[in-house]
């Protein structure tokens, strides 16, 4: 079932962004597909594309050298938003802070997996920061249960966290290691 609403929303977005066109500007941070934060490079159709009535957004992961680049249609269905302002970010610190979590224990770990991928690619920045406080408190715990984090669980530990901090530092205009420090002194605010 949540196949087809996700379905349903990429085809909506499609659509709105056939309507309006270019959403973002030249130099604009957003987040692209719940993976990376990007600048838009540039705005216009590609030399080396087929199509030249296309305009493409080029977009430079955040994290990468500027050789890096990822060119996608700027009517496409795939999910991209505006950083958060510093305003935001702050408060969405306040709310991993006061998140109480509770690892799922009842799964296998396949299930798991699932569970916690839906949770990233939910697009939804306070199903992330979940995301995030679930796997950090569960990594702090590891060494008392002798369980640890799964192979996967270690990846998206890793995805959703440098997701978060590169959205952070930038709209905090800190450096991203600085923002995962403030991510993991919020993930171990005492829950109640």
């Amino acid at each position: 079932q949540s196949k087809s609403w996700l379905a349903v929303f990429f085809y909506i977005q499609h659509l709105i962004r056939r309507e309006t066109k270019a959403m973002f500007q030249i130099g604009q941070y957003i987040v692209y597909h719940s993976a990376e934060v990007c600048q838009v490079e540039a705005i216009g159709p590609l030399r080396f594309a087929g199509d030249r009535d296309v305009d493409y957004y080029t977009l430079r992961p955040f994290d990468v050298d500027s050789s890096g680049k990822i060119y996608i249609p700027v009517d496409t269905a795939v999910f991209m938003r505006a950083v958060i302002t510093k305003a935001e970010a702050l408060r969405r610190l306040k709310e991993l802070e006061l998140l109480n979590v509770k690892i799922p224990g009842a799964m296998s770990r396949p299930q798991l997996a699932n569970y916690y991928r839906e949770l990233l690619l939910s697009h939804d920045l306070s199903e992330q920061l979940k995301l995030f406080k679930e796997l950090h408190c569960k990594s702090r715990a590891a060494p008392r249960s002798k369980k640890g984090l799964a192979l996967t669980e270690q990846r998206l530990y890793k995805q959703v966290g440098k997701l978060l901090s590169g959205e952070l530092s930038l709209a905090l205009r800190e450096t991203p290691e600085r923002s995962m420090k403030r991510l993991r002194a919020a993930a171990e605010a005492v829950q109640k």
